[in-house]
């Protein structure tokens, strides 16, 4: 832990929890997002392919949301007032909306990756190679900085809380 963390440890706190990482959203990380989003659009609209492109991302965000709502349910987390949908380049989606567990986040967004994944194979005779890219590429698009910010929290896995924002990703631990 570098002294600008151990600062911020020291200074934030809730309850007996105290910040030990908070990781910034980025507005250059966040324009790499929306450029790789439109060099795709691009792409596609050169080849006639846009209307499939742009419908490929709301299908994948509801898939997206009903397996995590399932995981929840099934694995007994609950969802109904901590899980709220979130429009955000970096954290589109379900995600929690108070402080929820490193390990909860990671098991759901792991579950949503997978599951997704398998759907999509499932789909893969039905449908045409772009098309299947398409939706490979808009469920990274949108899970993939979900990812990112899970692997750059791993260590704290065990007993550590997230809390999510509109401008950053803190993880507090006991």
């Amino acid at each position: 832990m570098n002294s600008n963390d151990k600062a911020l440890a020291n200074d934030s706190t809730i309850y007996n929890y105290k910040l030990v990482k908070r990781l910034n959203h980025s507005y250059l990380y966040t324009m790499f997002f929306a450029l790789l989003f439109l060099l795709a659009l691009i792409a596609n609209l050169l080849e006639d392919r846009a209307l499939h492109y742009m419908l490929c991302f709301p299908a994948i965000l509801v898939l997206q949301i009903l397996i995590a709502k399932l995981y929840l349910r099934t694995a007994r987390y609950g969802f109904k007032n901590e899980w709220k949908l979130h429009y955000g380049m970096l954290w589109l989606g379900l995600i929690p909306t108070s402080y929820a567990s490193v390990n909860v986040v990671r098991k759901v967004q792991v579950h949503v990756l997978i599951g997704g994944l398998f759907i999509i194979g499932i789909l893969y005779p039905w449908l045409s190679t772009m098309n299947l890219l398409n939706l490979l590429f808009a469920h990274f698009w949108i899970i993939l900085p979900r990812l990112v910010v899970i692997l750059r929290f791993r260590k704290y896995d065990k007993n550590g809380l997230f809390k999510i924002s509109r401008r950053d990703t803190s993880c507090y631990l006991a």
